[in-house]
């Protein structure tokens, strides 16, 4: 795959320059795919049907012109004029068509059916046949004096060769002719300037976007110069299996949005890449139903790489791995044994106080004995509206209009987009610090037509022009050891700032709204306002200064309140940042501040901004989900949620609410029962830290995927080391834990949890139960739906009660459990026959056994397992259970049938069986 980004073309035709490209690239109006294909491709519209079926095309007083008249012979062309051509012998005709003058003419081609003709600089023409040019003088009244010259050529031969690639050089009126075939019948996409697709009688084969190719027959693919000048002119061609291109990089899909009332995100579901698009955007009407990145709602040109040991590949989901549920979306891709989850979700933005912001969440947990070494890559395709060639703006750095890189501690807490301060489309900003989540160790910002061809280690040129922009965020590969887990985290969504202009200067300011409490601490801390200084007026204004006005209670980090800039000239812009931060407050207030700018000692323009400070005994919710339980369970719908308000609560349902972020539930530390069932949770720190009273635990049908990583893992690095001996003690009044409906494959650490009573880890992947065996007091387990052969290890579950085992490859249950697995006695049958066959017969529904032979169990009165076979008669509709030796006179068996035994119609047995039967004397 070629990565390529078309020119953007504007089509009003001025001839003597004519380049009219291949005919695949129909307009977005004249095909409804256009749009789809573009943001596939990266290709806008480079040719545009040149004008209308003319029904009142004047044939009957064409002006005749012969083939190999000099462009000497001057002709005057008037509006709707028509020039006829007649074509003796078939073959290649090359058109020239010069002005005397400035002026724009459309031209159209017909044949003598008035058919339109895509002619371009040279077309394959039938012998005695008429043809009529159609000379279109739009955009002016008065006659435009031009040169025709219709002259036949005679072509170059090649071969197009098996990589069916062609480029060179030719001169002024050649034609080259490229002979191919293709090795399978497919779509194909041709791409190049000014060619045509012939088959092998040289007729025309006209196709939009893709062309049906045969493996069995021989095509044409003629290239013309394009007549600009005597230099020689560079070309290209290349034919594309567009199957094999969509299955590779591009593979498209209709997908289904997701989103809120601000903004949405779209995921192809086949590999991973995502596009970002406004809705209703922020309260600036410019913004709505705008793309944030390019393409949207058609991924394609934004990926990531995952830098495993050193090895680059972009982030590929498995196969359907792909989970949406309302504003999450959530795939994994599996690497050996390190597995890799995209997670994309909507999350509130403090500059706006909306939920206008999308969080890009990388998962990585090593599920391997050994360490692995794991970096990331975002690089994002950015886009303003329609502006392709979005300008950055960096705190303290200002525009960024050649490509940048910024490392370490350079690395900037968020980058702005914005196309104008005065009335801007849209504000874009990407926060690459957030005061939470490990910050990324560079970012660069790069010309997309460079770094897409690229999965890691692009080297930035500061002498290029970033032009078609993009934003790369790295993290380095760090060390993840066995059964450790990292997340890699960025942002990008919506901002605003305000405006106000005064004597031709405008003045832009952008700053949070709100400060958020995290752990006793404000954040971000210090907090950034940037402030925007454009001269819009028609002078230079001299000794510009910019000034910041804190009230009493925040306070500049470093640095001076006034800045004094120069002199700003006429359409220029500046740019100033200042650190603050808060004084810490008991009750929540909203302060007001002031940035004013002034030239030459004379005020100009002013703008007041405002911040809301919470009161340090104040909890704020990241998850608004999170938030509206704990506001039910408390009664209270509005106003300030404290310490003491969550510490009255013992008991919380927050069920269902697409819940991913658990913070602030730390404070509640009185709580005894927590249902946190069917959200989207994947990190329980929180939980296991702080809720010392917790007994009951409901996390069925989220994202956790192992248990000790989930509770257990908050430094990878000493955690791993350390193992789970500083886990010990935790939750230790837990009795009732339900974990399941995720996606759990391993449950080391569950050991821990020695006060557990019930357990529920049904509908997992998990394929081990060792660890069970160390919850001693347990007395009821439900592991149906996994992978278990083996369940030895419940025999050292003295205590247990209850064991569901339904939908699991057991092997062999021993005695002491089958006694506890539901088992519903059928009562107790004496006398029979040493040989007895048994047949087993079962309700509507179980009329065909898929899985039996891993369900019944037949064994004797010191429980063990009895030699059977055990075959399923269609006749009698039974399970025929026979002894391979007789059973022993005098002896006592059991049969003991599953209860997770399988029909073919999909039914389980709901309840194990068992029957008890003596053999006669």
């Amino acid at each position: 795959m070629i990565a390529k980004k078309a020119a953007r073309y504007l089509l009003a035709i001025t001839i003597c320059i004519v380049c009219f490209g291949s005919s695949i690239f129909a307009s977005s109006n004249d095909n409804p795919n256009a749009e789809k294909l573009k943001a596939l491709k990266k290709t806008q519209a480079t040719e545009e049907k040149l004008g209308e079926y003319y029904d009142s095309l004047d044939t009957g007083s064409a002006q005749d012109i012969a083939v190999g008249v000099s462009t000497e012979d001057i002709i005057a062309a008037y509006s709707n004029s028509t020039y006829r051509i007649n074509i003796q012998e078939s073959g290649f005709y090359h058109i020239d068509l010069g002005l005397t003058e400035d002026a724009d003419l459309f031209v159209e081609t017909y044949d003598e059916s008035l058919e339109y003709v895509d002619w371009g600089s040279m077309v394959y023409l039938q012998g005695n046949a008429d043809y009529y040019i159609y000379l279109d003088n739009y955009y002016q009244d008065t006659d435009t004096q031009v040169n025709i010259c219709v002259q036949k050529v005679q072509p170059t031969m090649y071969e197009l060769g098996s990589d069916l690639v062609a480029d060179g050089v030719m001169q002024d009126g050649e034609v080259h002719m490229y002979e191919f075939s293709v090795g399978e019948e497919a779509l194909y996409e041709i791409y190049g300037c000014d060619f045509i697709l012939l088959d092998e009688n040289f007729n025309r084969i006209e196709c939009d976007y893709e062309c049906s190719l045969s493996p069995d027959e021989i095509y044409y693919i003629a290239v013309a110069d394009k007549g600009y000048s005597a230099e020689e002119y560079w070309y290209d061609v290349i034919v594309e299996n567009v199957d094999d291109w969509y299955d590779d990089d591009y593979e498209y899909t209709d997908v289904e949005p997701q989103g809120n009332d601000y903004i949405e995100y779209a995921v192809n579901e086949y590999d991973g890449k995502f596009t970002i698009g406004t809705r209703e955007g922020t309260s600036n009407p410019n913004d709505d139903n705008k793309k944030m990145l390019f393409g949207h709602p058609y991924p394609g040109t934004s990926f990531t790489t995952i830098n495993l040991d050193g090895e680059y590949a972009k982030y590929t989901p498995d196969a359907e791995s792909s989970i949406s549920s309302g504003t999450t979306n959530m795939s994994e891709q599996t690497m050996g044994d390190v597995s890799v989850k995209q997670v994309l979700s909507i999350v509130k933005n403090s500059a706006t106080q909306k939920e206008d912001v999308v969080q890009i969440k990388y998962i990585v947990t090593n599920n391997d004995g050994a360490s692995h070494d794991v970096g990331v890559r975002i690089m994002m395709d950015t886009m303003l509206g329609d502006n392709d060639s979005a300008p950055f703006k960096v705190p303290n750095v200002g525009n960024v209009l050649y490509e940048r890189e910024y490392t370490g501690a350079d690395v900037p807490v968020y980058w702005q987009a914005f196309d104008s301060i005065e009335n801007p489309t849209i504000v874009s900003q990407g926060t690459l610090r957030d005061g939470y989540n490990t910050a990324p160790d560079k970012v660069q910002f790069a010309s997309w037509g460079d770094i897409t061809d690229t999965l890691w280690d692009y080297e930035v040129s500061e002498y290029q022009e970033i032009g078609d922009s993009s934003v790369a965020v790295y993290w380095n590969p760090i060390t993840i050891g066995p059964g450790a887990r990292k997340d890699f985290v960025t942002y990008y969504g919506l901002s605003e700032f305000s405006a106000n202009a005064a004597s031709g200067m405008v003045l832009g300011v952008t700053a949070p709204s709100e400060l958020v409490l995290d752990k006793e601490e404000y954040t971000p801390d210090p907090f950034i306002v940037t402030a925007y200084i454009v001269n819009s007026g028609e002078e230079t204004s001299a000794n510009t200064v910019v000034k910041i006005n804190l009230p009493e209670g925040l306070n500049l980090y470093s640095g001076s309140s006034e800045v004094n800039v120069g002199d700003v000239l006429p359409g220029e812009e500046k740019l100033v940042s200042w650190y603050v931060t808060a004084v810490k407050r008991e009750t929540e207030d909203t302060l007001a501040y002031s940035v004013e700018l002034s030239s030459d000692g004379v005020a100009g323009a002013f703008e007041q901004k405002h911040i809301t400070v919470p009161s340090v005994s104040a909890i704020k919710f990241a998850d608004p989900g999170l938030e509206q339980a704990i506001r039910d369970a408390l009664g209270q719908s509005e106003g300030a949620i404290t310490k003491t308000d969550l510490e009255s609560i013992t008991a919380l349902n927050a069920e269902n609410l697409e819940i991913s972020d658990l913070s602030g539930i730390e404070y509640l530390v009185n709580l005894e029962e927590l249902k946190l069932n069917y959200n989207n949770i994947d990190d329980l720190n929180l939980v296991v830290d702080n809720l010392q009273n917790l007994e009951r635990l409901e996390l069925r049908g989220n994202n956790i995927e192992n248990i000790f990583i989930s509770f257990f893992m908050q430094n990878s690095v000493v955690l791993a080391q350390e193992r789970l001996g500083a886990t010990l003690g935790k939750l230790p009044n837990l009795s009732y834990l339900d974990l399941s409906e995720n996606n759990i494959n391993n449950i080391e650490g569950i050991e821990n949890f020695t006060n557990i009573e019930t357990l529920n880890l049904s509908a997992n992947k998990i394929d081990d139960i060792a660890n069970l065996a160390g919850l001693s007091g347990m007395k009821s387990l439900n592991i149906s739906g996994n992978q278990v052969e083996d369940i030895t290890p419940l025999l050292e579950v003295k205590t247990l009660e209850s064991v569901k085992l339904q939908d699991n490859p057991v092997v062999e249950i021993p005695s002491e459990i089958s006694e506890i697995i539901n088992v519903k006695s059928l009562g107790k049958k004496t006398g029979i026959t040493s040989n007895k066959v048994w047949r087993v017969q079962f309700s509507k529904g179980l009329d065909e056994m898929l899985n039996y032979n891993n369900y019944v169990t037949v064994k004797d009165s010191l429980g063990n397992i009895v030699d059977v076979d055990v075959t399923y008669s269609k006749n009698e509709k039974a399970l025929l259970v026979t002894p391979k030796s007789s059973y022993s006179a005098g002896e006592t068996y059991s049969i003991v049938i599953g209860e997770g035994i399988l029909s073919e119609k999909g039914e389980t047995l709901p309840e194990a069986v068992r029957m008890v039967f003596t053999v006669a004397q």
